[in-house]
């Protein structure tokens, strides 16, 4: 039986994730893209209430979205919550002010260490 170990300080079993799959307007480049979610939509990603971790994945040309999206939060009520709150308000119409679609999924990680 394998067991999932704990990958870092931050980490809990009892975490919640959001995957979200963002595709940019097609008018802005990659470049830009990539620019305004590292420079100004990340500060305000990081204000959402009870974010624990983040990452953005950009994807290579040709596949079927630009972006990748990970979230962390302690409950899947935190996550929601924090999207109800006014920092994810903004959150929200700042992404949609550069992005065509968005499909945001909860999902259940298993996360295992390889030896």
């Amino acid at each position: 039986m394998h067991r999932a170990q704990k990958r870092s300080i931050w980490w809990s079993e009892s975490m919640h994730k959001a995957v979200i799959f963002l595709t940019k307007r097609s008018d802005l480049s990659r470049e830009d893209f990539r620019a305004w979610w590292l420079d100004s939509h990340r500060a305000l990603a990081e204000q959402l209430p009870g974010l624990r971790r983040h990452t953005f994945n950009l994807l290579p040309d040709g596949a079927p979205c630009d972006a990748v999206v990970e979230q962390w939060f302690e409950t899947r009520e935190a996550l929601e919550s924090a999207y109800q709150s006014p920092a994810g308000k903004r959150v929200a119409a700042d992404s949609a002010a550069h992005i065509s679609s968005r499909t945001r999924l909860v999902v259940e990680e298993h996360a295992f260490t390889l030896h």
